[in-house]
């Protein structure tokens, strides 16, 4: 079994887990890591690299945070632990706390209890969504455009004191 340490420390940070005593040992937040990389090479179709994921030894091959691996593979399996971590801490609190109850003068709402893992939830998502998009893409921009002169085939243009129209405009269709 392989600890990635550096990874580890980057879903710590990512999920607010900082302070000692933590809530996820390292163990767990390796488990999540290896499952997340699993999951994330799955879904990408660009992949320079061929990686080997063993979720019963706790390996990814070759090391994703070694030099020669890609460096924004890494915060990718990051980003989609943390979204499978979010996803199995909201299931928890379903059981727990999913319950509204009302008895004649009192009542109890745990529902608002899950409202904050849901939208931790969405924004890791957004987040891994975002990113990957960004991967698939080479991390290039994703559009550009030569800005000048513009004349619609609808609309005329205005100068000083005259309104033009093109040869089709509204008043000729």
């Amino acid at each position: 079994m392989a600890t990635y340490s550096t990874l580890i420390t980057g879903l710590r940070y990512y999920i607010g887990d900082i302070s000692t005593p933590y809530t996820y040992s390292d163990f767990d937040l390796n488990q999540f890591v290896v499952l997340a990389a699993q999951a994330t090479i799955s879904e990408l179709t660009v992949m320079p690299t061929t990686y080997t994921v063993s979720l019963n030894n706790l390996t990814i091959n070759p090391d994703p945070t070694s030099d020669t691996a890609n460096k924004g593979l890494s915060n990718l399996f990051i980003l989609k632990a943390a979204v499978i971590l979010s996803m199995s801490e909201a299931r928890k609190d379903v059981a727990k706390y999913g319950v509204r109850i009302k008895d004649d003068l009192t009542s109890y709402d745990g529902t608002a209890a899950l409202k904050g893992r849901q939208e931790a939830l969405k924004v890791y998502s957004e987040n891994y969504e975002k990113t990957k998009w960004d991967w698939e893409r080479g991390n290039k921009y994703a559009g550009r455009a030569i800005l000048g002169p513009y004349e619609s085939a609808d609309l005329g243009y205005t100068t000083t004191n005259f309104t033009y129209y093109p040869e089709y405009g509204p008043s000729r269709r």
